[in-house]
């Protein structure tokens, strides 16, 4: 964000994780930070309800039905490469960053039977209402989605690559 948009930004290093950051923030220590939505509104709902803590911004390509009016860090970009550089790193990261994946050669047949029972699951009032009860969100990417997402990280070119690696290894 402060690369690719000119958010002014102050990277700070040394917090263990996701809670401690939110806990500094609560502190004071930090003005913001990453979190996950579904953690930070289940087990910060006090601070939350409270207003000691905010969501400022998304990091999302649909914005989250709890956050509507919360803006997305697309809706920044203004040029086609700011565009290119939030698809790469935030939305396409986000859509394969937990897969469930099987090995190369695994018969395609057994493929099918898997992702017929993922979409199976996601239809499951049982399941569905588990995930209610557990207050998380469920928005899944297909598997067609899955794999536009890998094959555009796939085929960068070179001037995108080199200005990647200058970004995220810094």
């Amino acid at each position: 964000m402060k690369d690719v948009l000119g958010f002014p930004t102050q990277v700070t290093t040394g917090y263990q994780g996701t809670a401690n950051i939110v806990m500094a923030v609560e502190r004071g220590e930090l003005a913001g930070g990453p979190a996950a939505w579904d953690g930070v509104k289940t087990s910060r709902k006090t601070t939350l309800d409270s207003g000691d803590l905010i969501a400022i911004l998304q990091c999302v390509k649909k914005p989250l039905k709890d956050l509507p009016n919360i803006p997305k860090v697309i809706d920044f970009a203004k040029t086609e490469e700011q565009k290119k550089f939030v698809q790469i790193v935030m939305h396409d990261w986000n859509d394969y960053s937990r897969p469930f994946a099987v090995p190369p050669g695994t018969p395609k047949e057994r493929v099918g039977i898997l992702g017929k029972a993922f979409q199976e699951t996601l239809r499951d009032k049982e399941f569905l209402a588990e995930i209610d009860k557990m207050k998380l969100s469920l928005d899944p990417t297909t598997g067609e989605e899955l794999t536009v997402a890998v094959a555009g990280a796939a085929k960068q070119d070179q001037s995108t690559l080199t200005k990647l690696k200058d970004i995220l290894f810094k």
